[in-house]
């Protein structure tokens, strides 16, 4: 090969190292780029789904508690430690546990007129039944299992305010206790209070569990604002009958400022029928965020906590 070829081959090569060389830093580029816009569709999806559950509980009523909650600092903790303590330990052993007194028979009957006048200002509903032959995704009106009038509510007025952060901070001290009914978010999320109301001569609600089909609760609390067997409120009103039935051992009359609590999926439970008055009762439920979530997005529009009254 003479020089002017061996030349000539030379300058080949390196115009092909210099075209692959090019190659090689355009695909550096190209990946870089990729790399780039795959963080930022990751990033993109993270809000979008942050944005998604934000919708999703302010049209389904959950909220997430934060980290610090406790009841006002210019009130008294409605517990002390010792029947947080009792209470945990009984949640433990998946048993229910109940405290009389809890804020107040003042604030009690402010709850029960409050509780009352709404009721008088937006009429409850008739209250559903899940599932059944139609599906779980289903809720309908069955007077003979359940018999009360109720609505899903923002804690907006000033007992029922009360009344949630009182028992929003029970439940943060029970996550900190670690009791077994807590959920993987510690009890951080609940639905918006439900307010019922039986009347009269209804025949209560029949024994059931509250979360049987994986609907994210995990610890009832309950609430009662009534005088019972005539002790009689500002009205003159009484109620007879509508005793909490718990697991076939206790029986618990529904009475004023009595706070009951229980794991949401362990613990049949039932209303025995009302004689006289209107039973009046503020049921929360802490919940698993994400269950919660996916068995109200599947559930009827119109049932429990799919109203949009976000707290």
């Amino acid at each position: 090969m003479t020089d002017a070829q061996l030349a000539r081959e030379m300058a080949l090569l390196e115009a092909s190292l210099a075209a692959l060389q090019s190659s090689v830093s355009t695909m550096a580029s190209e990946t870089r780029a990729a790399a780039r816009a795959a963080d930022d569709a990751k990033a993109d999806c993270a809000r979008l789904d942050d944005a998604r559950r934000k919708v999703s509980a302010a049209t389904l009523g959950v909220c997430r508690l934060s980290a610090d909650v406790t009841p006002p600092r210019s009130r008294p903790a409605p517990l002390s430690d010792a029947a947080l303590d009792e209470f945990a330990a009984a949640l433990r052993l998946s048993e229910a546990c109940w405290r009389d007194d809890f804020l107040g028979a003042e604030t009690a009957t402010h709850v029960r007129r409050e509780i009352l006048a709404l009721d008088a200002t937006r009429s409850f509903a008739a209250g559903r039944v899940a599932g059944g032959r139609a599906g779980s995704g289903t809720r309908f009106v069955e007077p003979a299992v359940r018999a009360d009038r109720c609505a899903f509510v923002r804690p907006e007025t000033p007992a029922l305010r009360r009344l949630v952060e009182a028992c929003d901070g029970v439940a943060a001290a029970l996550a900190s206790r670690g009791v077994a009914c807590v959920p993987k978010d510690d009890l951080r999320h609940r639905g918006n209070p439900q307010l019922a109301i039986y009347e009269a001569g209804s025949e209560g609600y029949a024994r059931h569990i509250d979360n049987s089909n994986a609907n994210g609760r995990r610890l009832t609390a309950i609430y009662y604002a009534n005088h019972v067997r005539g002790g009689g409120d500002a009205s003159g009103e009484s109620v007879e009958g509508g005793q909490l039935r718990l697991d076939d051992r206790d029986v618990l009359e529904p009475m004023l400022d009595r706070l009951v609590l229980f794991p949401a999926a362990v613990t049949p439970h039932e209303v025995l029928p009302v004689v006289a008055g209107r039973r009046v009762a503020v049921t929360i439920w802490y919940c698993d965020y994400d269950e919660h979530l996916a068995a109200q997005s599947a559930a009827a529009p119109d049932g429990d906590e799919s109203v949009s009254l976000a707290s």
